[in-house]
């Protein structure tokens, strides 16, 4: 019989590496083995999102001179282009019925939250915020509510709006997080933040009760954050180990246990639902 994934789901986790000189996607299996080179275009290629059918993985890249989304297909390499403007259109969010993806731009002047069909159509402001900076958009798992990050009060914060950027709500006070997860169960969202000087991992729930402070690393970053889809683990990266690399841990914090270990930079996961 076949092996049950680390963490449920596809047993999958994107991440990006520079470990040939510029960054590009690649995937692993959840412990870590049957590395796989997704990306190949010599710029940065970075931020993977998984689409909800596993299938597509949406990513920032500069291989137009700024950044923009592109999409690519998993199985055969195939990439399109998603966004096309003149300014930075980076760090995708797929909703979890695969119609939308959420990103951050600057395309009015600060960085806004919009939407934008899958197919590319419809690009639309659902922040509109534009005396702050607003960005790292990440789905509710019922594709009710975004969660992200924004400065709109002064330091920056997590806040929670509806999808169509209506009812704002403020679920951290002064923080300096920035939202990296919404857990599968709907009840917390995962941040990471240098409020202490180095930066650390925390979960809190929606409501803004229960604050876990989940990685307390003294001179070491852990950030980028991302649930399993059965919600008992935590992918992250972490410079513990001398160079920044992929590890896990248990959602508490506790066990975490190191998956990538070459002389590259390897960053922002994102586990496969």
């Amino acid at each position: 019989p076949s092996r049950t994934p680390v963490g449920g789901g596809s047993g999958l986790i994107a991440f990006s590496t520079s470990r040939h000189g510029n960054f590009e996607v690649y995937v692993m299996d959840s412990d870590g083995r049957n590395l796989r080179r997704i990306t190949d275009y010599n710029t940065y290629n970075a931020l993977p999102i998984w689409s909800p059918d596993g299938q597509q993985i949406a990513f920032t890249t500069d291989r137009d001179g700024e950044d923009e989304i592109y999409i690519v297909n998993v199985e055969d390499g195939a990439t399109r282009r998603l966004t096309n403007n003149a300014t930075r259109d980076q760090e995708p969010a797929w909703s979890p019925n695969g119609s939308t993806i959420a990103f951050q731009t600057n395309r009015d002047g600060n960085n806004e939250v919009y939407l934008i069909n899958a197919d590319g159509n419809n690009p639309r402001n659902i922040s509109n915020a534009p005396r702050s900076e607003e960005g790292f958009p990440v789905w509710s798992p019922d594709g009710s509510r975004i969660a992200f990050s924004s400065n709109r009060d002064g330091l920056q914060d997590i806040y929670i709006m509806m999808a169509d950027g209506s009812g704002v709500q403020r679920v951290t006070t002064d923080s300096s997080g920035t939202t990296a997860d919404w857990s599968p169960d709907g009840q917390r969202i995962l941040f990471f933040s240098n409020i202490d000087g180095d930066y650390e991992l925390f979960s809190i729930g929606v409501d803004g009760s229960n604050l876990y402070k989940l990685t307390d690393n003294e001179g070491i970053d852990d950030l980028g954050g991302s649930y399993s889809p059965d919600g008992s683990y935590i992918a992250f990266h972490s410079n513990r180990s001398g160079n920044d690399d992929i590890w896990i841990m248990n959602v508490d914090g506790s066990n975490p246990t190191q998956l990538t270990d070459d002389g590259g930079v390897d960053y922002f996961p994102d586990w496969g639902r």
